[in-house]
C-alpha cells in the first residue's frame, strides 16, 4: 500500500470532503485492500454519504462506520434511501451521532422507511423539548399547535408537520432532513412496534401531508378501520395486552375510549 494512500484517496473526494466509495475502488493508486485505505481516511471526512449503495446498507454498516469516525470533524450523514434501516437502527444511529460525533450538523433520512423516519422525528422532538416521556412529547407538540392557533386566530387541534420541522430546525443539532408521508396504516404499524409510544405521540398530534388529498392526514386512536394488523379490538386493547403503560398514557391523552368493545 502506498505510503501516501490517504492523500491519493482524498484526491478523489469533493472539495467539501465528500468521498464516494466507488471512486476509491477505481483508484489505481490504492492497493486492493481498499477497506484499510478507507479506515485510514475516514477520520478526515466531513460528509458520510451512502448514496449508490443504499439498497445494501444495513444498520450495522452505518454504526460500524460511525464508530470509526467518532470524534472527527464529520458534519453531515446522508442515509437517504437506505430502506433497510429499521426504526431501531435509526434510533441507534442518532444516539451514536449525539454521543460521539458532535460536529454533525445534518442527518438526512429522506427516502428511508416511514417507521424509521417517524422514529427519528420523535427522537429529535424529544431532544428539542427535553421530554422525559412520550406523554410529555405529546403535550409539547399540542402546545406548538396552540401557539399556531393564536397566530391564526382560529381552531387547530393538530400541529402541522411543517411547524414541527421549523421548531426542530431551531433546536440543538443535528438537524433532521426527511420527507415523511405516513401511509394509512402507519399508526397501526407503530403500535405493534416495541418502544413505539413516542412515534404514536407524534402521529396523534401532527397533521401530515396527504399526497393527492386536499386535507392533511390525521390519525384517530379510536378508528375501527379494518386493517391487516388488527382483526379484533382497538389500539387500546392491543396496548393493554402488551402492558405498555407509556403507550396507554399517550392514547388516553389523545382521547382514546376505554369502554370500546372488541369486535368478535
Amino acid at each position: 500500500m502506498p505510503a501516501n494512500c490517504a492523500e491519493i484517496v482524498l484526491g478523489h473526494a469533493s472539495p467539501s470532503g465528500q468521498l464516494r466509495l466507488p471512486a476509491v475502488v477505481r483508484c489505481s493508486g490504492v492497493s486492493r485492500d481498499w477497506r484499510e485505505v478507507v479506515r485510514r481516511v475516514l477520520p478526515t471526512l466531513r460528509i458520510l454519504d451512502f448514496g449508490g449503495s443504499e439498497a445494501r446498507v444495513s444498520g450495522s454498516d452505518v454504526l460500524g462506520v460511525l464508530v470509526r469516525v467518532a470524534g472527527s470533524n464529520l458534519a453531515y450523514v446522508n442515509l437517504s434511501g437506505c430502506k433497510r434501516l429499521t426504526a431501531t437502527d435509526v434510533e441507534r444511529v442518532l444516539a451514536l451521532v449525539a454521543a460521539s460525533c458532535p460536529g454533525v450538523q445534518h442527518v438526512e433520512v429522506s427516502g428511508c422507511g416511514v417507521q424509521a423516519q417517524l422514529r427519528a422525528l420523535a427522537i429529535r422532538a424529544q431532544v428539542l423539548c427535553g421530554a422525559p416521556s412520550p406523554l410529555a412529547l405529546f403535550h409539547f407538540i399540542q402546545t406548538l399547535a396552540q401557539e399556531r392557533v393564536q397566530e391564526l386566530d382560529g381552531r387547530m387541534e393538530r400541529c402541522l408537520l411543517q411547524d414541527l420541522n421549523v421548531a426542530l430546525s431551531q433546536g440543538p443539532r443535528p438537524d433532521l432532513l426527511s420527507d415523511i408521508v405516513p401511509g394509512r396504516d402507519a399508526l397501526y404499524q407503530a403500535v405493534r412496534a416495541h418502544g413505539s409510544a413516542g412515534v404514536v405521540a407524534v402521529l396523534l398530534s401532527v397533521c401530515f401531508p396527504d399526497p393527492g388529498g386536499m386535507r392533511p392526514r390525521v390519525f384517530d386512536c379510536n378508528s375501527h378501520e379494518t386493517t391487516q394488523f388488527f382483526t379484533r379490538g382497538t389500539i387500546v386493547h392491543f396496548a393493554a395486552e402488551q402492558g405498555d403503560v407509556q403507550l396507554l398514557e399517550v392514547l388516553i391523552s389523545a382521547g382514546a375510549r376505554l369502554n370500546s368493545r372488541e369486535d368478535r
